[in-house]
This record gives structure tokens, sequence and C-alpha cells, in this order.
């Protein structure tokens, strides 16, 4: 098992969610419970204020290792971090004990309260401690021990240590507003759940648990590419709002959206409404704002009815169901509108019709139990390869993450992040890449790697859409990988890129 010290170490290099996830709730499932808290405070962003300064460490160093102090500041200069460079040069204690936190924390108050004892304190932590202990003592020392994971990620997992359900926890979380770095996490959750019998569940207990306020994974939806739509077709048009799952479930009303929980204060009315549903179910819409501001949830599928997964019933059977459960009328729950396509079509001249400002419509027959998502026709650019990390999927299976960027104009310079896209193992380019990184590598930032901009390739992308989180104000959808292209041909432009994409506007 990892030591807290060699976690913080873990999660500061990582930044594949899934994987940050399984070192938090693996060390969290199997530390001693007198350590809990102490991990959940450093985790939530506690920084003690500084103990030593870096020279007064440098000069102890150099006494202890009985080296020169000058070659002690080349050392740390070299490496850039003086927690880092004492660590390693004083090195590994033998045998290699686990150092818990609270003993770390002694060491650090022993240096607080009997300050005439600072070298017989150094000395003592640099000959018992293993290197990751030391990092963590000496960024408590200096007062730069600072690490914070998101608060709803940490709330997740002491769903998952206690077997609670998460949707819950978040609104009482929320309505406490947590103290993070003073609390103590069982006797608050004693406090919160007084009937529960609160038993922390190791690592196999936590990934075979089942949450009823967490979301079903929806189905992928297959792409229609034919170039011609039949008659009798139905299609939808999903709406210009959020993507959100709806869990009816005996211990509450739980929406969950693309972005994230939603909140029963933020949508009271809406809540009130479900809350009125005396049916268990797992309901597939889009949460977004009427024409008087309110929150409302337009319904399209269902997944589960009373405990049963339903999604290999038919479309048909499916609204059934769905307009069962919402008969009585709703002010804030509807149905989305079914059209029909009421002769054969040309999909050019559908996708004129129907995928204006970026729209999307699903096609589907009532009888079939699937829904086709339409989507616009493949484009292509050449780009760049400009960054990239390697990371392993939830199956185990090894990938790419890759970035691409174009100039602004024709012959810049200077590159646009324009592209992300995944790379399996599978893929032919997989271990052309692989090496491309390994030899090329100019800079890092944590699993982060950039490279000189020399490997070029041709791309696909369905659409253009507008985006406020990326710094060019658009991002495009689904970005696949064609194949290489050679280091000497031209690249697109950003403006060349944009251009078509402006004239539609």
């Amino acid at each position: 098992m990892l030591s807290f010290s060699k976690l913080i170490q873990e999660l500061k290099e990582e930044s594949d969610s899934y994987q940050k996830r399984y070192l938090l709730t693996s060390f969290l499932s199997r530390c001693p419970p007198k350590e809990l808290d102490l991990a959940f405070s450093f985790l939530s962003g506690k920084k003690e204020k500084a103990i030593l300064e870096e020279d007064p460490i440098a000069i102890f160093a150099s006494e202890y290792l009985n080296q020169p102090l000058w070659m002690i500041r080349s050392a740390i200069e070299e490496v850039g971090d003086v927690s880092e460079t004492i660590s390693l040069l004083t090195g590994n204690c033998y045998p290699i004990f686990e150092i818990e936190i609270r003993v770390i924390l002694e060491k650090a108050n022993q240096l607080i309260n009997l300050k005439e004892q600072t070298r017989e304190i150094l000395f003592s932590v640099w000959k018992t401690f293993p290197v990751p202990e030391k990092i963590f003592f000496h960024k408590l020392l200096l007062g730069k021990q600072n690490l914070k994971i998101q608060e709803t990620l940490l709330i997740e997992i002491v769903a998952d240590l206690f077997d609670l359900e998460t949707g819950i926890l978040f609104e009482k979380f929320r309505d406490l507003k947590v103290n993070w770095k003073s609390i103590s996490v069982v006797e608050l959750l004693s406090s919160l759940f007084p009937d529960r019998e609160l038993k922390r569940l190791d690592y196999d207990s936590i990934s075979k648990r089942i949450d009823p306020s967490l979301p079903k994974k929806s189905p992928g939806r297959a792409a229609f590419l034919e170039e011609k739509i039949s008659a009798g077709t139905h299609f939808l048009i999903c709406p210009d709002g959020i993507p959100a799952q709806a869990i009816l479930h005996s211990s509450g009303i739980f929406i969950w959206t693309k972005n994230g929980f939603l909140f029963k204060n933020e949508a009271p009315s809406l809540f009130q409404e479900f809350s009125r549903i005396k049916k268990n179910a797992k309901i597939l819409g889009w949460v977004l704002k009427n024409e008087i501001g309110e929150t409302i949830f337009l319904y399209y599928d269902i997944l589960e009815y009373e405990n049963e997964i339903v999604s290999s019933d038919s479309i048909k059977e499916r609204k059934r169901i769905l307009d069962s459960i919402f008969a009585p009328q709703l002010k804030s729950i509807c149905g989305v509108k079914w059209n029909l396509v009421s002769e054969k079509i040309d999909s050019g001249e559908f996708q004129k019709n129907y995928l204006r400002e970026n729209q999307i419509v699903f096609l589907f027959h009532p009888d079939e139990k699937e829904f086709l998502e339409f989507k616009a026709a493949e484009q292509t650019i050449k780009a760049v390869l400009l960054y990239g990390r390697k990371a392993m999927s939830s199956e185990g299976s090894t990938f790419w993450e890759l970035s691409f960027g174009v100039p602004s104009t024709a012959g810049e310079n200077g590159f646009h992040t324009i592209a992300r896209c995944s790379m399996h193992s599978s893929h032919s380019l997989f271990l052309e890449i692989d090496s491309f990184f390994k030899e090329n590598t100019i800079e890092k930032k944590g699993p982060i790697r950039g490279v000189p901009t020399i490997w070029k390739a041709e791309l696909s992308f369905r659409n253009i859409l507008p985006s406020k989180r990326h710094k060019i104000g658009f991002v495009l959808e689904d970005v696949k990988i064609l194949g290489k292209i050679s280091t000497e041909e031209s690249i697109d432009s950003l403006d060349q890129i944009l251009k078509p994409f402006l004239e539609k506007k």
C-alpha cells in the first residue's frame, strides 16, 4: 500500500481522473482509521505556516552530509526544489518503514516547540524517514505542502467509503458548508446519519457497491450515416439544453447533468414536481430554462423502471412507460416532441433543414430499440502535434491523449490548440507516437509532454461548436486521426478553419 506521502507525490503527477480516484480510494479504504481525518485535511488543501526557511535547512544538510554548502546549493539549483533535493541527497533508510502522517506532524511540532533542538530533529528525520516522507516533511517545514483535491471528488469518495448515497451526501455537505481541515469525518457522518451503521468498506467492496443515487451510464448513440432517410422514420430535435439524467428513487430525487450534480435549491420547482412521482426510474433528457427563466426537464428516454432495465424494450414501449409516469400535467417536466419524415428525403437536404445552429437530431423507428444520431458530414484539417500525455483506461488499456494545433494565419510560428483526441494501443500509429514522445520530448509538466512541432497529421471532425472553456472560443467535435502527413506539407490555419463557420452565422 502507498504511504500518504507517496500518495501526495503520485496525485501531483497524475492528471487522469480515473487513476486519481483509484489512488485516493485505495489509500483511504486501507489506511489506519486514526489517519483518515488527517488525510482528508491535507487533501482538501490544508496549508501550514512555514516553520523554517530554506537556508537553515541547506546549512544543516551540508553538515549532515559532510559536503560543502556550495555543493548543496548547486544541487538545489539543478533540481529546482529544496524539499526534493535534500530528501534525495540524504537518501532512504534501510529497512524502509512506513511512517504515518501523525508521526511526521509530531516531528514538525517538535521543531516549533523545541527550536534549540532543530539540528537533532532534522538529523533524526534524515536518518529514519524514507524519501517520500522526507519530501512531505520538508514541504511542511517550508509552508509549501499544498494539494487541493476537488471537494466533489472527496464527497464521492466518502460516500464510497461508508456506503452512503452520493447525492444525499452532496446536499448535506452543501447545507453544512463543511470545513474539511478541522472535521472528524466519522463523527460528522454519525450526526448526519444517526440510524446508519457506519462501517468503512474495503476496496473490493467499494468496487462492487451499487449507489442508487448515481446515474446509469447512458447508451452510446450510433451515427446515422445513410444517404437517404426513408418515409415513416421518426425524429426528435434535441433542445438547446444540458444533457441530464433524472433518478427517481425511494431515497430521494437526484438529477445529474453533463456538468455535474444539480442541487435542489438550484431548481426547487422542478424537484417539487419530481417528488410527486412515486416511482423508481432513471430517465434521460435535458435541463434548460423556459421563457420565464425557470429550470425545466425535457425527457425523451428511460433506462430503468421499478428496478427493471427497460433499455432493451422498443422505443414505443419506453415512451408508453414515460407517458404513464408523467400522466398528470406538469409545469416543469414534459416530453420532447416526436416528428415524422412523411416522404423519403436526401440526408443533405435533411441536414440543411434540421442541423442549423449545431442542433442534434435523433432518428428512430418506434418499434426498434435504438435512437440514431444524425451527424453532419465529416470535415478534415491538417494540424501539427503539440503535446500529449500517456494514460490508462478503466479497462486497463494504454492510450495517448494528443493535442494538435494550427497557426492563426498561414506561415505564423505560434500555434493554437485546435483539437484533442485519444489514440489507443490498437491504432496503427500508436507505436510510432510512443517512440516519438520517448525520443523527442522537450518539455514536461507533470504527465504532459511537449514535443517539437514536426509531427503532422490529417484530422477529421464533425462540427465546430462554440465553447467558453476554450481560449479560441470553439472546439472541434468528434475528432479522429486519419493519418500522418509529411513534415514538409503545409498545415491549415485558424482563419481557414473558422471562415466557413463564421459564414454560416
